[in-house]
């Protein structure tokens, strides 16, 4: 029996059992016709192992979990980008509290005051740090880690042995964990690709020591090898999603129970990195304000997921499909299905990529930002370019969007919760005033979910980029420049790229010489 309700969409299940006896066999003519690239994908289908995988390691992370408890440990601190955190970070908000439970903080942040904050919160000797990094080379992960090991250090005895990393074989971060005596490394399979590592070392390490019973999520693990419906659904959604999108409807909107929603922030990194490309691609708005159904343009598609005990209004639903609305929805019975949930999701985008022509697996559009940002860190004050406008700007990019357009807030600024609410709520309102949806993003942590899209995806995006106006900084051990610079660098980066590739762009600068974060965002009905 199939999970996932298709109102006004006609799932092919045939064409579905096909495709998955083509994953099953890794066909990587699912997705190219060039050796070339078969070959990288090959290189990245790893996690289609999970439920092996899972069998396989469970047992070590069990065990180290228990071990870190059980020496008095009470919380960790996980510095990574991108997939190295996202997962994690919907761990940390989905479990709660309990006798197994580790408080879990996900830093993915190069403010300079987010750093420092972050820092006055970890001054005791009960922190277990988690480096993780795919690549060992990621800039913001490499900066953090130099900035909490030299700090551990100078205050604790044996400090290296509150380190662990979580890497892959042969990269520099196993070689500097070595060099710094960490006290564990787990190498993750080089054959998973970052944002589709949430059932590896990467998301159920942290998993682990956040108290995630990882006995019970793997019970309610697929195997790709059976009969699933759970993987037929899968690909069914992916195929949707990916022959809508086509067809003009790309604003894929999630709607989660509350107790849930966290998960949507994960699934917007995974399909707008995979799709975000050549042209076209997926744009996932996560957490918007439920609107009339009427308000809805057309370029919508609607995913609706319920976890038992909190119902989304069925009345709103059914006037969605009344107005012709592509709907999907289904209900997870509780947190043990999570990571039934994230192996859906990665089957669904890899189908998706498949309907679109795409390559799913890489991130062309990703090393520009990069490439940029160094530059700018070789030479900060090069260009003009990047000045901030003023607020003027703002308006004239809100009355010039056009239907089927998006609106995505980039902010550089400490993902602090009150500036989490003050963009959250300005979003919600520029949605209402325009109709459009509208996404929010912190700098850089954008720059390794969303940011492939911006770049890659349709030119559909207006976006906003907020800068803050600092006399704050914090040095990197080894570096030249600090957390300032570097977030700078960073910000002034990516608007060169986006106006590089004529995208639709507005910088505004917030606080000091600027303008007030809390004003800015009432400027919009």
């Amino acid at each position: 029996m199939a999970l996932v309700e298709f109102i006004n969409i006609t799932p092919a299940d045939s064409k579905c059992r096909e495709l998955i006896a083509r994953l099953r066999r890794r066909d990587t003519t699912l997705w190219s016709s060039d050796p070339d690239i078969q070959g990288k994908i090959e290189n990245r289908l790893g996690w289609l192992d999970a439920t092996t995988y899972m069998g396989r390691h469970s047992g070590r992370i069990i065990e180290f979990a228990e071990q870190i408890r059980a020496e008095g440990y009470q919380q960790t601190v996980l510095l990574g980008m991108g997939g190295s955190s996202l997962a994690p970070e919907v761990y940390a908000a989905l479990i709660g509290a309990g006798s197994r439970s580790m408080a879990l903080m996900v830093v993915d942040s190069t403010s300079p005051r987010y750093v420092r904050d972050v820092t006055e919160q970890c001054d005791n000797a009960s922190t277990i740090f988690i480096v993780s990094s795919k690549s060992g080379t990621t800039a913001e992960t490499r900066a953090l880690e130099a900035h909490f090991f030299q700090w551990a250090r100078s205050r604790f005895d044996r400090a290296q042995q509150q380190f662990i990393a979580i890497t892959d074989p042969g990269s520099p971060l196993q070689s500097l964990a070595g060099e710094r005596g960490y006290r564990e490394t787990f190498l993750n399979p080089a054959n998973i690709g970052g944002r589709f590592s949430a059932l590896s070392f990467f998301g159920l390490v942290p998993a682990a020591l956040a108290g995630a019973d990882l006995k019970a999520l793997r019970e309610h693990m697929p195997d790709l090898s059976a009969d699933s419906p759970l993987i037929v659904d899968a690909c069914e959604l992916g195929s949707a999603m990916g022959i809508l999108c086509r067809r003009g409807k790309n604003k894929l909107t999630l709607h989660f129970s509350r107790s849930i929603a966290p998960v949507s922030a994960w699934i917007e990194q995974l399909i707008d990195e995979s799709t975000g490309k050549s042209g076209t691609g997926l744009v996932v708005v996560p957490d918007e304000p439920r609107l009339a159904p009427d308000r809805y343009s057309t370029d919508r598609v609607f995913v609706v997921v319920e976890c038992a005990g909190e119902p989304v209004d069925d009345a709103w639903v059914d006037q969605l499909a009344a107005r012709g609305h592509p709907v999907m929805r289904w209900r997870m019975t509780g947190i043990d299905q999570l990571g039934a949930e994230f192996y859906k999701w990665e089957i669904a985008t890899a189908i998706a990529g498949r309907e679109l022509g795409i390559n799913p697996f890489d991130e062309p559009d990703v090393n520009e930002t990069k490439a940029m940002t160094r530059a700018n860190l070789e030479q900060p004050r090069r260009g003009t370019s990047s000045s901030p406008q003023p607020p003027s700007a703002l308006e004239n990019l809100v009355n010039s969007a056009r239907h089927g357009d998006y609106f995505a807030i980039l902010a550089y600024l400490p993902p602090t919760p009150d500036n989490r609410r003050l963009l959250k709520d300005w979003g919600s309102r520029l949605t209402r005033h325009t109709g459009l949806p509208c996404c929010v993003g912190f700098g850089p942590r954008y720059l390794h979910s969303s940011g492939q899209l911006h770049k890659g995806g349709p030119d559909q995006g207006n976006f906003i980029v907020l800068t803050l106006d600092s006399d704050t900084d914090l040095s990197i051990p080894g570096q030249q420049h600090g957390f300032e610079t570097l977030i700078q660098a960073q910000a002034r980066g990516d608007l060169q790229v986006l106006k590089n590739r004529g995208r639709r762009v507005v910088h505004l600068q917030v606080n000091g010489q600027g303008v007030d974060l809390d004003s800015l965002t009432q400027t919009v009905p």
